[in-house]
């Protein structure tokens, strides 16, 4: 959720049940949606490796428009904010490539296959709307659709359509709505803030003492998934057995997602309800995750752990409820005694106990952690600090 001028920017994902013709429909826009992206990327890349310029976006909508005017079916069958969506998407893809400092161009963006290339997008409030429980989308037309209540007031200003591993049509669509959050007023009191420490086999640890263990999305299908990928690396690609096991493992994927998705909305919710105040650690998780030396094993707890949409998803449901989310630094929080400030001199991963030398605190370390974070959110490690500083100007 985004702020935007006195409004918030929030989206809502239908499920939707198109009749035969209106899903061939939405199949023959994504086909011609990705034939165009092809096409681009094409063009594209052979000016990206003669060293001529890329396109600006202003360039690329002449482009779109050329193209569609050349092809009579498509300009018939797509509306066109999803054409011109189809360039924006080709524009930020050629974004991200460069030169290298051997000469080399590297981080080109692929081609989409078939398979690769699921949703198209109503880049303006034009070309869809809605008729009680039913969507319209411009071309497509109407279909019965399933999903939470837009809110009051909301304008709506982009639709997305997206085919799943499943089968199943969505559309998520982005409101822009009244600012009319409470906004944060001060802190109210202990029983209003918390601070939560983050890791890897307790996601979460509360400066309560509340702990949350990660759950293994995984565990169940891993033997199913390892199979299905030696079936993949066995056989010819694009094979009938070869692409059974594809899509398998796409569904097999896609029901974790949703599980890990449906597992942190809830942890979210719960970490705000009644909260004032919510300060955590200001991660890179990505950063972490691609550090030289970092075992395949970490790596996996790292995304099962999902730090980065757990951090936005509790960021948003304190916007909601009108609390504050504060970031802090997360360096040295778990080797700081919460009781005195010492600093132990190391705390390896392996030794889940923290023992203070200086006063005597023996905690878990992440329950220490935790109150370290809580306490440097609300600024008393900064008073702490400064009255030990005058302490030493007057000779204490």
């Amino acid at each position: 959720m985004e702020s935007e001028q006195g409004h918030r920017i929030t989206a809502t994902t239908y499920r939707l049940y198109p009749n035969a013709t209106s899903e061939r429909r939405m199949l023959a826009t994504l086909e011609h949606c990705r034939s165009l992206y092809n096409r681009l990327l094409a063009d594209c890349k052979a000016n990206a490796i003669e060293g001529i310029c890329q396109k600006s976006m202003f360039e690329m909508d002449a482009e779109v428009k050329r193209v569609a005017d050349g092809d009579p079916g498509m300009k018939r069958t797509v509306y066109s904010t999803c054409l011109r969506d189809v360039g924006r998407r080709v524009f930020n893809a050629m974004r991200g490539c460069g030169w290298n400092r051997n000469g080399n161009l590297e981080h080109l963006p692929r081609f989409k296959s078939g398979h690769r290339y699921r949703s198209f997008t109503y880049r303006t409030n034009q070309g869809f709307g809605f008729e009680g429980d039913a969507i319209v989308l411009s071309k497509i037309g109407r279909m019965r659709c399933r999903g939470r209540r837009p809110p009051k007031n909301a304008e709506p200003r982009m639709c997305t359509v997206k085919l799943d591993a499943r089968g199943h049509w969505h559309a998520t669509v982005v409101y822009r709505i009244p600012d009319i959050k409470r906004g944060w007023t001060g802190f109210e009191g202990p029983a209003y803030a918390v601070g939560y420490d983050l890791g890897l086999r307790d996601v979460v640890t509360s400066s309560e003492g509340e702990h949350v263990v990660c759950p293994e999305f995984l565990r169940g299908p891993r033997d199913e998934v390892e199979r299905l990928q030696r079936v993949m690396s066995e056989e010819e690609r694009g094979s009938p057995r070869w692409e059974r096991a594809r899509r398998r493992l796409a569904v097999i994927h896609h029901d974790v997602h949703l599980r890990r998705k449906g597992f942190f909305d809830r942890l979210a919710h719960d970490m705000t309800d009644g909260r004032t105040v919510i300060v955590m650690e200001d991660l890179s998780p990505k950063r972490m995750k691609e550090r030289d030396g970092t075992p395949a094993a970490v790596r996996d707890k790292y995304t099962e752990a999902n730090w980065g949409y757990l951090t936005r998803r509790i960021g948003f449901k304190a916007e909601e409820a009108g609390s504050r989310l504060v970031l802090v630094d997360p360096r040295y929080t778990s080797r700081t005694c919460c009781r005195c400030g010492h600093v132990v001199q190391s705390l390896p991963l392996s030794q889940r106990t923290f023992s203070c030398g200086s006063c005597g605190n023996v905690m878990d370390r992440d329950w220490n952690a935790a109150i370290n974070i809580l306490n440097r959110g609300l600024g008393v490690e900064a008073v702490r600090k400064e009255n030990g500083r005058r302490g030493r100007q007057h000779g204490c």
